[in-house]
């Protein structure tokens, strides 16, 4: 489960290409899911207010990065789903 205004944070993840993510979760709320940087603490997210998100980021291979999964509703959220990497 994921509480309103939390993150859960999965990772690191080192030498990726690209990053797929897709995710369900109950009740409908607002989700952002996305990734990280280890070195600069940023990178690229996308959001949904529903009950499922599909992503696709291209990554840089030279990166670290975290993958995130936001709850931004009012609602506590049980989320499931799959992060696959890509790599050389």
């Amino acid at each position: 489960t994921l509480p309103p205004s939390s993150v859960s944070i999965y990772g690191p993840y080192s030498g990726a290409i690209d990053l797929q993510i897709q995710l369900s979760w109950s009740p409908a709320s607002y989700v952002c899911v996305g990734y990280v940087d280890a070195s600069t603490g940023s990178g690229p997210a996308t959001c949904t207010y529903g009950t499922s998100i599909s992503a696709d980021f291209p990554v840089n291979p030279s990166e670290t990065i975290y993958v995130t999964v936001g709850n931004f509703g009012s609602d506590t959220i049980t989320y499931n789903g799959t992060l696959t990497l890509y790599y050389n």
